[in-house]
């Protein structure tokens, strides 16, 4: 999916929808919302990712339906900020 459109959809539900919508919210709920069924005329170009999500190098998690994006957007709890843990390297042989 392209970044233009999925700011456009973030920016929509935002105004329309949930004022503190934030970007993450989004991004799960396109993952949580996508069909893959229209698409599934070729099974090899499927594969399950580590959180159980079927993607593919061709079409991302699938088609979005939008529908159950904005249904899911309206009604889904909070999602905190992303947290990334840098752990300091200490070099032993000094």
């Amino acid at each position: 999916m392209q970044l233009s459109t999925m700011f456009d959809i973030y920016k929509r539900c935002k105004v329309y929808f949930r004022p503190l919508l934030n970007w993450r919210e989004i991004q799960h709920a396109i993952v949580w919302t996508s069909e893959i069924s229209p698409l599934q005329q070729d099974a090899l170009v499927w594969k399950m990712n580590g959180a159980g999500f079927y993607v593919s190098e061709f079409f991302g998690f699938g088609m979005i339906n939008a529908y159950n994006l904005v249904n899911m957007a309206k009604s889904m709890k909070h999602i905190p900020p992303m947290i990334s843990c840098i752990e300091a390297i200490y070099d032993y042989t000094r």
